[in-house]
């Protein structure tokens, strides 16, 4: 399980990345990340905090689609999960 400085981390980075309009490395960073090694709560955080920007990144659907499988394989979806995140 992820530690919360570890999730405030990857909050902190995407964000600043948005704010600095470097989308393309953004994208680049979801299209280099292994869902099967991030925990749950990691690819929740990556998922909320690149939400505001989802129309400017082309990966997040995949990234998204790959979180939501991986997650559902651990057997740790639960309905509403990753409601408003898609």
């Amino acid at each position: 399980m992820a530690t919360n400085k570890r999730i405030d981390e990857i909050i902190d980075v995407i964000d600043e990345n948005l704010r600095a309009d470097r989308f393309e490395g953004v994208d680049n960073t979801l299209r280099s990340l292994d869902v099967r090694i991030l925990d749950t709560d990691e690819l929740i955080a990556y998922l909320s905090s690149t939400l505001p920007a989802k129309s400017k990144l082309p990966y997040r659907p995949e990234f998204y689609s790959s979180a939501e499988i991986e997650i559902r394989n651990r057997g740790e979806y639960e309905k509403g999960l990753l409601d408003g995140l898609n």
